[in-house]
């Protein structure tokens, strides 16, 4: 059976489309098709979230339904889609205030033109209801062993990962266990050998011992004196004083001459009179090239692997020049001076310009004279002496030997 067909146009221009009849109760048994256009103009539904909105008679309940809408991928190329009824969408009797399709794609919203929903009334007031519940049920139970069959399986395979964990855990550890033993019974031969070589070593030590002479008590009294018979006079030392050891404050100090000194004594006396004279690599190079420092060198290492501290090059291309504090051009770290320069008119030494001579007719001529001749100079129209020089700049540079300069910052 055909379903009914719904003609809708996104802007919202009436097209007189079909009224849907339903009865409180029905479900799901009226499917209709629904053609979308815009401006008569098919509306691509690719991509798009399709929603039945409605609210019923009187505005009692309002429904809103994605879950219902069915198509394919060239039905929405066409703006074609079906849409089957809920009973929801038949829970209340009378004529719908407003039914229309909702598209929504990438966070824009567009509606169709309103239709028409007659719901007419069920004369079996409880039998409808009942019929609801047990759908919902229904639905709910579904729901529920949908629920239940993919909790199964998430647990399954949850189970079948942790077997698997467990699995790759335990030949880990029986691995480890191993290795242990091996290194244990590697432990054991090891000790076992030394204690063998142990007990060998001391065997022999005990029967190179028994094989030895030694001498007995009374035969060592005989021949050795008693450490209470040791005086000065029995080892020939009785015309030597009896010391007292020094202390540090006299060691240090190095003036007595009665006393003995002990090694660590000699120590102390020694590291007392040696402080003060020795200086350190950094008191050295801070007494011989303190901070702001130049040190010139025709090699190219810097200082700080020479002496230690910072350095960094310093006046590339420049020579040094003392400081002047009556000249500001000499200020301490002041710069100046060009390779090469360019006279200007005013640095040029004072001479002489030839004047040009000009002929014509001498009003104040007489005699010999100059005759015609009057002498002008070049502005008045006379001839210029030839031009000479090559207008470049001179060399500026005094003689020099280029070296590495280095200034130490720290």
């Amino acid at each position: 059976m055909a379903n009914k067909i719904l003609n809708l146009d996104l802007s919202k221009d009436p097209i007189m489309p079909a009224i849907i009849y339903g009865r409180i109760a029905d479900d799901r048994m009226q499917t209709v098709t629904v053609n979308i256009t815009r401006r008569d103009e098919v509306a691509d539904l690719t991509g798009c979230k399709i929603t039945f909105e409605g609210t019923t008679h009187s505005g009692q309940t309002k429904v809103f339904d994605t879950n219902n809408v069915s198509s394919t991928s060239p039905g929405l190329k066409k703006g074609t889609f079906d849409y089957t009824f809920p009973n929801m969408a038949f829970a209340v009797a009378g004529k719908y205030d407003r039914a229309y399709f909702s598209i929504t794609k990438d966070g824009k919203r567009d509606t169709t033109a309103d239709f028409d929903i007659l719901v007419t009334g069920n004369a079996d007031i409880d039998a409808p209801e009942a019929k609801t519940i047990i759908t919902e049920y229904n639905k709910l139970v579904d729901d529920l062993q949908k629920l239940q069959k993919q909790n199964i399986s998430d647990l399954q395979k949850q189970q079948n990962a942790y077997i698997q964990s467990s699995d790759d855990e335990f030949k880990a550890i029986q691995a480890r266990i191993t290795d242990l033993e091996t290194q244990i019974d590697n432990y054991e031969k090891a000790v076992g050998k030394m204690t063998s070589d142990a007990v060998s070593a001391v065997d022999e030590a005990l029967n190179e011992f028994k094989a030895g002479a030694f001498y007995t008590q009374i035969e060592s009294d005989n021949l050795f004196a008693k450490k209470t018979d040791l005086t000065k006079e029995k080892v020939n030392l009785g015309n030597v004083d009896n010391y007292a050891t020094a202390t540090l404050e006299e060691a240090e100090s190095g003036l007595a001459k009665d006393k003995f000194m002990t090694p660590f004594l000699v120590f102390k006396a020694i590291a007392k009179w040696v402080q003060g004279k020795f200086v350190t690599p950094e008191d050295l190079l801070n007494k011989t090239y303190p901070i702001g420092s130049i040190y010139p060198s025709i090699s190219s290492v810097n200082p700080e692997l020479l002496f230690g501290g910072t350095w960094e090059r310093f006046a590339k291309g420049q020579v040094l020049v003392g400081v002047d504090e009556s000249d500001g051009d000499f200020a301490a770290g002041k710069a100046g001076g060009t390779k090469a320069h360019k006279l200007t008119i005013n640095e040029l030494p004072k001479h002489t310009v030839p004047l040009g001579l000009n002929r014509g007719p001498n009003p104040s001529a007489s005699g010999s004279g100059t005759g015609g001749y009057l002498w002008g100079d070049v502005a008045s129209g006379g001839k210029n002496s030839g031009s000479v020089g090559g207008d470049q700049p001179h060399n500026n540079l005094q003689p020099y030997i280029a070296v590495y300069m280095w200034k130490r910052t720290a």
